[in-house]
């Protein structure tokens, strides 16, 4: 699935198989309810850029929150479904911020938790003007799984899920 959805020429088996098991170390999940639910992200984390990287730490970081591996993908891929288009309340909260949603989208495609972490601190983690951002709860749900206390963790985890030490190979 990451292969069609990000293409052979952009990533090999070998770095998706290490991504997905660093996922798994760096997360609260179970490789069989990973793995079927995967697909439900792929597409739209592709079509806006987003690495599959950044897809895994986001999804290991929010497990941590209680999510099972469906949750957390669903709560990821609101965030993302959001920023893919701008609903006239997400578009009045961006403007106060001198911001269009695909300014949003350009930053998510470079660094997700920075583009995360960015706009929660513009806007001051009020709930209300996240709500109107987002629109979904599962997207506020996961959003608050990133930010926050568990924006330092959550770097730990973009780091740990990025590294490429070839631990899949070695648990083999």
């Amino acid at each position: 699935g990451v292969l069609l959805a990000y293409g052979k020429e952009n990533i090999s088996a070998a770095r998706a198989s290490e991504i997905l098991f660093q996922t798994l170390k760096f997360g609260n999940l179970e490789a069989e309810q990973l793995a079927p639910n995967l697909g439900k992200i792929l597409p739209v984390a592709s079509a806006l850029g987003i690495s599959m990287e950044q897809v895994g730490a986001g999804i290991a970081q929010i497990s941590l929150s209680g999510a099972d591996a469906g949750e957390s993908i669903t709560y990821l891929k609101s965030i993302l479904a959001a920023f893919s288009k701008a609903t006239p309340q997400a578009e009045a909260v961006l403007k106060e911020l001198d911001l269009t949603m695909a300014d949003v989208r350009d930053m998510a495609s470079k660094d997700l938790a920075g583009a995360i972490q960015f706009l929660n601190t513009k806007l001051g983690g009020n709930v209300e003007k996240i709500n109107d951002l987002l629109g979904r709860q599962e997207a506020v749900t996961g959003w608050f799984s990133l930010v926050g206390r568990n924006a330092e963790h959550y770097g730990e985890v973009i780091q740990g899920v990025s590294a490429d030490t070839h631990d899949f190979d070695t648990a083999r």
